[in-house]
Formats: structure tokens, sequence, C-alpha cells
């Protein structure tokens, strides 16, 4: 709280929220034991909602299976770098959102809460690396579809906006009442952009991050989608579902290897 032992990678794309979270636990705990514990719930949200997600396509008994994989798997990336990392803190809300998602697909979930999900998720991707909400792109276009065939596309995009507002608003508003706006969003946003692209135009930015592709992301990557695949292989959808799957889930893994 003094100044001393910084969050690692400050710099890099991190939003006020990862340092509220270790200020937090090192004023209450003089330690990181606050993280850890934190650490520990996201790990468990995520397996109950990847075992909700599984339990919708198989036996309850695989699906099981597969939330404690998911658990072995987290903890062997290497992205993750030993932990403390705002991907780990996010991944509940990740796999939330396709959870709710899959539901309103089913024609069991609500447009309203869905977009209640998404939007919270949406705001505290923002608030801890604002380049992991692009992960909600394709969801939120899938899932808009989806509620303008049912006649809920207004509902959904209110509670969007709504809940992500209310997410991101407090914050704000606190940078604004302090003066500091405007540095927030040149050192957290237009920094980054400049910073993490290398460039100055649209393509080169996206050249350099297909450069700086790292292998020990894209390795895991490659075997994500393999199984996903084969996954998709067994399941019983119909062919044509299949071959969408397959696309969409390839294209996430590439999007990955851009950017973990």
């Amino acid at each position: 709280m003094e100044g001393l032992m910084p969050y690692r990678d400050l710099f890099d794309q991190k939003g006020p929220l990862i340092f509220l979270i270790y200020g937090i636990s090192f004023l209450l705990f003089k330690s990181f034991w606050l993280v850890f514990l934190l650490e520990w719930a996201a790990i468990f949200v995520s397996m109950v909602f990847s075992y909700k997600i599984a339990v919708l396509f198989i036996s309850a008994r695989k699906a099981f299976f597969i939330s404690l994989l998911l658990v072995l798997l987290l903890c062997n990336f290497p992205y993750y770098g030993g932990g403390g990392h705002p991907s780990e803190f996010l991944l509940p809300f990740q796999l939330a959102s396709l959870y709710f998602l899959i539901r309103l697909r089913q024609g069991g979930g609500s447009a309203a809460v869905t977009g209640i999900v998404f939007g919270l998720s949406m705001g505290i991707a923002i608030l801890l690396k604002f380049n992991l909400a692009v992960f909600w792109f394709i969801p939120c276009i899938y899932v808009f579809i989806l509620a303008w065939r049912k006649g809920k596309a207004l509902p959904f995009s209110a509670c969007l906006i709504s809940a992500m507002v209310i997410t991101v608003a407090p914050l704000l508003l606190y940078f604004h009442l302090s003066g500091i706006l405007d540095d927030f969003y040149r050192g957290y946003f237009l920094f980054n952009v400049r910073y993490g692209g290398g460039g100055d135009s649209l393509g080169s930015i996206i050249w350099n991050y297909v450069k700086w592709i790292k292998r020990e992301v894209m390795d895991p990557n490659i075997f994500m989608w393999v199984a996903g695949v084969v996954g998709i292989g067994f399941s019983r959808l119909p062919k044509a579902d299949k071959l969408a799957f397959a696309s969409a889930f390839l294209l996430t893994c590439l999007g990955v290897q851009g950017n973990g």
C-alpha cells in the first residue's frame, strides 16, 4: 500500500479492478491470501458452469468428469503464469455467458437475464483487462439474432447496456471526481492499444499481433481445438451444426492465439 511490490506487468493492459483485488488483499492480510481465495472461488465457479453446460448435452457423470478436467488443464496452462492473471478471474463470467447463451438457444432461457449476465461480464472484463472483452463480440451478435427472432432483442440490448454501465460507472465516476479520468483513458486504453499493436495503422497492428504468436499459447490451443472437434464429432448434433460449431471454435482458437 506504500508503492511496494507492484503487480507484475502492471503497465500491460491491466485495469483498475486487478489493482483493487491485490491492494485490498495486501491491506487486509499484508499478503496475497485474498487473491488466492478469489482464484479458488473463480476456479470453483468455473467448474460449476462447465458442469452445467456439459450436462445439457451429456450425462451427469461425464459432465462431472469434464468439470474436473477443466481444473487440471487450467492449472497447467502456461498463459496464466502461475496465477494472479485477469483471465482467471474472468473465466467464470465467460462460462456463465456461454451457459445462458446455450439455454436461450435451447428455448429455456431468458433474453433479459442473458443480457444482464453479458453486460455484467463485459463490464468486469473492461475493468480487469479491456482487450478480454472481445470474447463477447461474437456471442453478443449471436444472442441478439436469437433474441430478435423471439421478439426479445430490445430487452436483451437494454439489460446488457444497463448492466455494463452499472458495473463500470462507479470507477469511472471515481476517476472523474478525482480529476484523472483523462489520464485513465490515455494510460489504460490509448497507450495500450498503440503499445500492444506496435503500429499506427490497423493493418500494422494486426500484423504485429500475428507475428507475436507464442508457442506456449498456440500449442494448447491446437490441442483444445482438436479435442473440441472430437467432442463435436461424437455429439448428437446434426451434421450441419457440427460443421458450424467446429468452424466457430476454430475462429475462437485462432483469436486466442493472437492475444491469450
